[in-house]
Order: structure tokens, then sequence, then C-alpha cells
């Protein structure tokens, strides 16, 4: 078996069948589809019976979706392990050109691709990964080598003639990623093989569990990434979708995840204190701004005792603000009377 395709899936019964159809008009076939269902309360198991024997059905109690993907990785018996997310969708080209990309590139530990982001009239919005980094990246200053496929001898099978041949570029992104994630899931492939044991989805942060599975396994391996869409994510809004999560909550989770991860490397934290400090400070001002507006004070206290020298890079208003709101008393009241009164005017 070469390649174990892994579907955490939750309540997404509508939208699920041109999931699954996505992976079964793949050109490269040889491969086993593992949906994990995390205790759908829809009709996602009558979705199951017409794909029966197609692929492994396995129900599991509500745990979320990082638990659901660490139930999938236990039994898959793929050679690599291909993530796809329920609500997302594979151009047919996908599976062949990264399955090859792993077989010419024998350092390399996982492979990514950039993706469409797919509106709900249709339309696709190409380079859907910029519009997650702060500013465009020069791709050959962030990766050490990168290659044509025709370099690799990879027959590209991607019918968009007129446009440039892929770019894959190799190297790691376990920097890069302090400042935003880099790997949207349903593009990844990585090999089983090099998955250590201890290296799993963390299953108590569903906001960044994914982005932190991926920063940890590009400091053990190397990644190479496919300047060219593989598949089409999907930009709607639901109870399950990140953008919908309070944002406190997802500074909060940010914040714990940066501790974590890249202060607690005691090396990478010596040779790049600068910018670990940076990083964090941007998200601990922007933490404590929400909880002044949200009048949380204790809470903001927290955030701003915890800002690490020097105090740069961060933005002045929320800095102005939180300082202001942790330091006078009552002063919260009054700028949810101002967020009050401004949002009642729109």
């Amino acid at each position: 078996m070469k390649v174990s395709v892994i579907i955490p899936t939750y309540n997404r019964a509508e939208i699920l069948r041109q999931t699954v159809d996505s992976i079964l008009n793949q050109t490269f076939q040889d491969f086993e589809i593992i949906l994990i269902d995390d205790g759908s309360s829809d009709h996602t198991e009558e979705v199951f019976t017409d794909y029966s024997d197609k692929l492994r059905y396995i129900k599991q109690e509500n745990a979320g979706v990082n638990a659901a993907r660490n139930h999938a990785l236990r039994v898959a018996q793929g050679e690599y392990i291909a993530m796809l997310d329920d609500d997302d969708v594979w151009l047919d080209y996908k599976l062949k050109l990264q399955v090859e990309i792993l077989d010419k590139l024998d350092g390399i530990g996982f492979t990514y691709s950039n993706f469409y982001i797919l509106k709900s009239d249709g339309t696709r919005i190409p380079d859907g990964l910029t519009t997650w980094l702060r500013s465009p990246i020069d791709w050959s200053s962030l990766f050490e080598d990168h290659y044509h496929c025709r370099d690799l001898s990879i027959e590209s099978s991607i019918p968009d003639a007129d446009r440039q041949e892929p770019v894959i570029y190799v190297g790691d992104i376990y920097h890069a990623s302090l400042y935003e994630p880099h790997v949207l899931p349903s593009t990844a492939v990585f090999r089983r093989s090099l998955l250590p044991d201890d290296l799993r989805f963390a299953e108590h942060d569903s906001i960044c569990g994914d982005w932190e599975f991926f920063a940890r396994f590009s400091k053990l391996h190397k990644a190479a990434f496919l300047n060219h869409e593989t598949t089409l994510n999907r930009s709607h809004e639901d109870a399950f979708r990140l953008t919908r999560t309070d944002h406190d909550i997802q500074m909060g989770k940010r914040r714990d995840f940066i501790r974590r991860l890249w202060k607690a490397d005691e090396q990478f934290y010596r040779e790049n204190k600068s910018s670990v400090d940076g990083a964090l400070n941007k998200v601990l001002v922007e933490l404590a701004y929400l909880h002044v507006m949200s009048g949380n004070i204790e809470e903001a206290s927290a955030a701003m005792n915890d800002l690490a020298r020097p105090y740069t890079g961060l933005n002045k208003k929320q800095l102005y603000i939180s300082r202001i709101g942790t330091g006078i008393p009552l002063s919260s009241n009054l700028f949810r009377l101002i967020r009050n009164i401004k949002q009642s005017l729109h």
C-alpha cells in the first residue's frame, strides 16, 4: 500500500461526498481511505454506506479533529500518509505529483503545496497560501534548494499549460512557522517511517495543533513545498471553522503554542531569542487588548506583565489601550462603551 489517505469528519455529510470523490478520481490509485467519524450526529454514516467497498469507516466518540487524525495514524498501513479535511477537495493530479516528489527526494520528510481558496459561488482564488502570510515571501530565500519537475524527471500532469512549470522548494520551515502557519493539512503527504512515536497532533489544541505538528516535523526532516495549487480549500463559515472561534481564545492558544515549542526549545531560543520574544510579544499585546475591551482586566494585566523587552514592532494602538486599560480602574468599562457605540452606528 503506497498511500493512506486520512479524512477526519464531523457533521459534514452534505459535502463529504465531494471530498471522497476527489480521492477516487485521482490519476494515482494505490491508496487506502480511512474515514474517521468524530461522533457525527447527522447522516454521515449513511454517506459511508455508498462507499463501503472503497474506504474504511471508523466512528469514535467526539474528541476533536486532532484526536481523529491520531486515531487514523494508529491504523494506517501506507508507506505515505496524506491528509484531507472533510470540507476540502483534491485536484485529480494531486497524489501522483506529490508521491513522485517523495519518491525522487529521499531526504525529505513531507511535501505540501499551495492551494486554491474555493468560494461559495465556485470561484477559485489561486495562491491561497499567501493569504496566511504577513507579507509575500521569496521562496528561494526561505528554502535551501529548489527544483523544477523536469530536474527530477517528474511527469507533471497539471493541465494548466499556460502557467509556469511548478517549482519544488526544499528546506525547513521551523523558524518561519514561528510567525504564521505554512501547511494546509489537506495539501500534505508525509513518510510514515519518519514519523516519531512521540509526534502526533496536539489533541488539546484544535487551533494550532496541525500548525505545531508540521513545525515539529520540519525541525526533524526537510520539507518539499510545491508552489502550485493541488487542493481546493473552502472559504465557507460554520461553527467548526477556526475563523468562528473567539479571537481571544485563538490568541491564548497561540501564546501557549509559542511557549511550548520555540521558547521551550533551549538551543533555538538561545540563538533566536529576539525573534521568539518578538513574536510572543505581539500575541500578548493583542491578547491584552482583547481582554481590556472585554473587561477582563486581570487577564489583560497578566498578558502585559509577560511582555519581554524590547517592545519593538508592536501594535502601538493595542499597546497604548492595554496600558491604559490595565492601569486605570474602571477604564475597561469606558472602552466597552466606546466599542458598543461604534458598533451601533454601523
